[in-house]
């Protein structure tokens, strides 16, 4: 009978152990212990150039704004927006010439006629991509 008994306690006492720990609303259970549900435990995993603020993923640079006058932006399906250049502002128009960097080299410029020094263009040039 005493045999019985201790078993019983024995059962009793290893089926109390693994049972898992119940939490209130609004809580749930992590490593036994009970925390809120919308707690950040490890960092999220947000897109690239984005990082999270708060509980959201925000743009780590600001927002992509295209010239008006010489791009068209276009919004891909993750919502990055790329400019696409339209030519604007026609054949004589001076063209942005980043200065180069150590090592390398930066061209840019109009074609001139070597005889006359008249820039090379179309007579009827818009700037429109071919």
């Amino acid at each position: 009978m005493q045999t019985r008994f201790v078993l019983l306690t024995f059962v009793m006492v290893i089926d109390t152990s693994c049972r898992g720990v119940d939490c209130g609303d609004g809580t749930t259970e992590r490593d036994g212990l009970c925390v809120p549900a919308n707690q950040t435990i490890t960092p999220a995993q947000c897109g690239p150039f984005t990082e999270l603020r708060g509980d959201s993923c925000a743009p780590m640079l600001p927002p992509t704004v295209c010239d008006p006058a010489t791009t068209t932006p276009e919004v891909d399906d993750m919502g990055v927006t790329t400019c696409i250049g339209t030519g604007g502002g026609g054949c004589l128009a001076p063209i942005a010439c980043p200065a180069p960097t150590n090592g390398t080299q930066t061209i840019c410029g109009q074609l001139f006629d070597f005889e006359t020094g008249a820039a090379f263009a179309a007579p009827d040039a818009t700037g429109k991509p071919c």
